[in-house]
């Protein structure tokens, strides 16, 4: 602010803008101009030129952050819903229901558990049986040979 009011270079309205373009104009018709005040007109000009684009560039990036914001609330709200979705489906299973279902479980595993025991039970007596066939067998055998 200090380095404008030092320049007395004041940013420009659209009219002031004109004004000064119109100036510089006029000097170019004359023959005769003072290139000091041509040469500070320019300066004024670009810089109110540069100026224009940096707050343009400054606009924008406010937008693109903004919206970028934006976007990434969006996600985190999203997800947070998933979340309580989940959570809601999973607190609606009852305590009740979810403790009969894991009695259910634990009785069917210890059922099965009986039935292959009890089943591998009968596959040993079978083999016994089949062992005892043939040892039998053989040894009638022996004793008709002997």
């Amino acid at each position: 602010m200090t380095d404008t009011k030092q320049r007395r270079d004041f940013e420009l309205t659209p009219r002031e803008f004109e004004r000064l373009c119109a100036e510089l104009a006029e000097l170019d018709r004359k023959t005769a101009a003072d290139d000091r005040r041509r040469d500070a007109i320019e300066a004024q000009l670009r810089r109110a030129i540069r100026d224009q684009r940096d707050e343009r560039r400054d606009i924008i990036k406010e937008r693109r952050n903004d919206i970028r914001q934006r976007r990434k609330e969006l996600v985190e709200e999203r997800a947070l819903q998933r979340e309580q979705q989940r959570e809601e489906r999973r607190a609606g299973i009852n305590a009740e229901a979810l403790t009969n279902l894991q009695s259910r479980i634990a009785t069917l595993a210890e059922q099965t558990k009986e039935e292959l025991h009890q089943e591998r039970g009968r596959e040993i007596a079978q083999r016994r049986e089949a062992l005892g066939n043939r040892v039998n067998g053989s040894g009638a055998t022996m004793k008709e040979q002997g």
